[in-house]
C-alpha cells in the first residue's frame, strides 16, 4: 500500500506541476504581447500623420 500511494502521490505532484508550469508560460507570453502591442501603439502616436492640421 505504501508503493501505490507513492505512485500516487508522485502522478498528482508531477501533473499539477506541469499544468501550473504550462499556466505560467501562457501567462508570460500574454504579457509580453501586452508589453510589444503598448509600444506599437506609442510609438503611432508619438508620430501623427502629415495630413491632420493642429487647430489654433
Amino acid at each position: 500500500m505504501f508503493g501505490l500511494g507513492l505512485i500516487k502521490g508522485t502522478a498528482i505532484g508531477l501533473t499539477g506541476g506541469i499544468l501550473i508550469g504550462l499556466v505560467f508560460k501562457e501567462a508570460c507570453k500574454q504579457l509580453k504581447n501586452k508589453k510589444n502591442h503598448r509600444s506599437d501603439n506609442s510609438s503611432l502616436n508619438e508620430n501623427p500623420p502629415d495630413d491632420i492640421q493642429e487647430v489654433k
